[in-house]
C-alpha cells in the first residue's frame, strides 16, 4: 500500500513533465496504429491514404498540377513507400507523370503533390508499390500503416469489422479529402487464380481501388481494394486482395522496378 502511495505522486508529476513512465510504449505514428483509441486509428488511416494520379507542370513556376486521377494508395512502413493497385497502370497511363496528392502536414487547406515512380508490380495479383520522390519535411506528419505478417492470419477474422479510406467520385465535389467507410469480413474461403481473396460486406464504389482494408480492433491492414478489372463486386459485396509483410519485402528487395 505504501509503495502505491509513493508511485501515485510520481506518476502525476511524470505526466505533467511529459516523462514516459512506461518505456515499452511507442509513438503510434512511427509504429503504425496497432494500439491506441479508435479516434487515433481513424486519424492515422486518414493521414496514410493518398490520391494517385498523373500531373503536368504549370506554366507559372513549374508547379505540379494534377490532371487525371487513378485511384487511392496508402503509405506503408517506410515513409516513401505507397501500396496501390496494379490494374491502374495500363498502357494508357504515362508512368513518367505519376504523382501522389495528400493534405499538407502543416494543416489548413493546403495540399502536397509529389512525383512517384513504380517500385514493383506483382504479376500474380492486383498489387503494386510506388516510391514517392519527396523529402522527410514534405511528408512529415503523415502516418504509415502496418500489414499482417502472413496470409494465414485472415482465416480467423471472419465477422470482424473493417474500415477503409479512399477517394470516391462525389459528383461536383473535389476528391481532395479521403472518405471513410466501414464493413465486415464475410468470408476468407474464396480463391482467385489460386490465391486467397477476401469477401467484404461492403458496397463497391468507384474511387476506392487501392484503399487499405484495416481491422478495426487491431489497426492492421489485411488487404487492399482491387480495381473492378481484377475482381468486380456485386450485390452489396466487395472483394479485397490480401497484403502481407512478405509482399512488402518482395517489393523493396526487387532487383528491377517491375516484373
Amino acid at each position: 500500500m505504501q509503495k502505491r502511495l509513493v508511485f501515485l505522486p510520481f506518476l502525476v508529476l511524470s505526466m505533467c513533465l511529459g516523462i514516459n513512465v512506461f518505456p515499452g510504449a511507442v509513438d503510434a505514428q512511427d509504429a503504425g496504429i496497432t494500439s491506441g483509441s479508435r479516434e487515433d486509428m481513424i486519424s492515422a488511416l486518414q493521414k496514410s491514404v493518398v490520391l494517385i494520379g498523373q500531373a503536368r507542370k504549370s506554366a507559372e513556376g513549374g508547379r505540379l498540377v494534377l490532371q487525371h486521377t487513378l485511384g487511392t494508395g496508402f503509405l506503408i512502413y517506410r515513409e516513401f513507400t505507397v501500396a496501390t493497385v496494379r490494374s491502374r497502370f495500363t498502357k494508357y497511363v504515362d508512368r513518367g507523370r505519376l504523382v501522389v496528392k495528400f493534405r499538407s502536414p502543416s494543416g489548413g487547406d493546403g495540399f502536397q503533390i509529389l512525383p512517384a515512380g513504380i517500385l514493383y508490380e506483382f504479376p500474380d495479383k492486383d498489387l503494386a508499390f510506388l516510391r514517392v520522390e519527396g523529402s522527410p519535411a514534405e511528408m512529415a506528419g503523415l502516418s504509415r500503416l502496418e500489414v499482417i505478417r502472413d496470409v494465414a492470419e485472415i482465416g480467423s477474422l471472419v465477422g470482424e469489422t473493417v474500415m477503409i479510406a479512399g477517394y470516391p467520385r462525389l459528383g461536383d465535389f473535389n476528391r481532395d479529402h479521403p472518405v471513410l467507410r466501414r464493413g465486415m469480413i464475410s468470408s476468407t474461403d474464396f480463391r482467385m487464380a489460386g490465391s486467397p481473396i477476401i469477401l467484404l460486406e461492403l458496397l463497391e464504389i468507384p474511387g476506392f481501388s487501392g484503399a487499405p482494408v484495416i481491422v478495426q480492433d487491431t489497426g492492421h491492414v489485411i488487404g487492399i481494394i482491387p480495381g473492378p478489372e481484377f475482381a468486380k463486386g456485386s450485390d452489396g459485396f466487395q472483394w479485397a486482395v490480401p497484403v502481407t509483410e512478405a509482399d512488402y519485402r518482395r517489393a523493396i528487395n526487387a532487383r528491377s522496378p517491375s516484373q
